[in-house]
């Protein structure tokens, strides 16, 4: 059967790498890479590049905080110049009155914050430097000002990263999600980045399964990840019921395929700070995490840089287009259910005899790390 390769659809874009906050889930706690912010004149040589896709989504995030970009607002107006729907993710502490009014009249659509607890001090423990109350008075705030000038956008979610230390808040997240005007909520499965993390993950037995989300016409509701569901976190998965949010079902594919990238089967291009091309987010920086317990070293893979390539010759190049055809045939082994070679330590080869980058060892096609 003749692939599709997808078109770009939609760009990820991380206007820093640096961050006021060092969140113990952070992958900026293992890496050692030179640190520094996107600049406008590398950000408009991607805008320029990417005309010819006409994206329907940019999205502003990565490892870094976005806001830490003194030029973000000026980077979303020209991303919304373009009419695409636009996005921003962040930890809030920087969100004062004047940075959440530009960004409305920039025509910022969708803003998530990050929340890992409903109390200030459980937040506060996984983001060491935030003040909880802070940000959560910042978001209301962002919301009243909206109110102000008579618009609805941006829309504002939450995300929330679930671990053994903070399930426990999971239920009363629709509470706090309301209290600061959040029309949904993302939960995401944690992806342990330090050994001292690492028995923090909640998926060693759903992990064997591949969970497709179904499609939301509208973004509203509960996000859930798979989660096991063993008698320790059972109690605390009442959110799956609560109301009004309603849920998005998560389904096991018949296809017989080892997993379904949500980045390369959406045709996402995400780009670096500095400009370099990837195809997924865990593939944009160098860094160590942990999977499943067992440490794993992961090459970053970069297929151009905006400062010197085509963006249009770079997607549709040799060498892109066969990546795209091993991810969306998923043609790796099932790492994750085996795990028990040497070459899961890196994604620099596997059993299959794949190039770098292999992904059968990613958690994200198994669909138990949820992006936006």
């Amino acid at each position: 059967m003749k692939i599709t390769l997808p078109k770009i659809e939609k760009i990820i874009i991380e206007p820093t790498s640096r961050c006021n906050l060092q969140c113990t889930t952070c992958m900026r706690n293992t890496w050692d890479e030179p640190q520094g912010d996107m600049s406008m004149d590398t950000f408009n040589l991607l805008m320029r590049g990417i005309t010819y896709a006409r994206p329907k989504k940019i999205s502003f995030w990565g490892i870094g905080e976005p806001l830490m970009n003194p030029r973000i607002v000026e980077m979303v107006r020209k991303a919304s110049a373009l009419g695409a729907s636009t996005e921003l993710i962040t930890n809030g502490a920087l969100l004062g009155s004047e940075t959440a009014g530009g960004l409305i009249d920039a025509g910022l659509e969708t803003l998530i914050v990050s929340l890992d607890g409903v109390s200030a001090e459980t937040h506060e423990s996984v983001r060491p430097g935030i003040n909880a109350r802070k940000v959560y008075d910042n978001i209301a705030g962002l919301r009243e000002l909206r109110h102000k000038k008579g618009g609805s956008n941006p829309v504002i979610g939450v995300e929330f990263v679930a671990m053994r230390s903070n399930l426990s808040h999971l239920p009363e997240l629709p509470d706090l999600a309301m209290e600061v005007g959040a029309e949904f909520i993302i939960v995401t499965n944690v992806l342990p980045y330090s050994a001292e993390m690492k028995d923090e993950i909640l998926c060693w037995i759903t992990s064997s399964y591949i969970h497709y989300p179904i499609k939301k016409k509208s973004l509203s509701g509960i996000y859930l990840p798979p989660i096991d569901n063993n008698p320790e976190n059972i109690e605390h998965l009442a959110v799956r019921n609560a109301r009004p949010w309603g849920e998005m079902e998560l389904n096991v594919p018949r296809t017989g395929l080892a997993g379904y990238c949500p980045f390369v089967n959406s045709g996402t291009l995400a780009v670096t700070w500095d400009g370099k091309m990837s195809p997924c987010v865990p593939l944009m920086h160098t860094h160590s995490c942990f999977i499943l317990g067992r440490e794993k070293q992961v090459r970053r893979h970069i297929i151009g840089d905006v400062k010197r390539d085509k963006i249009k010759s770079v997607w549709e190049g040799r060498e892109h287009r066969s990546f795209q055809r091993r991810v969306l045939d998923f043609m790796f082994p099932p790492c994750l259910d085996c795990g028990g070679c040497e070459m899961v330590e890196s994604n620099d080869t596997d059993c299959f005899a794949n190039p770098r980058p292999t992904c059968g060892d990613c958690l994200w096609s198994r669909g138990i790390i949820i992006c936006p």
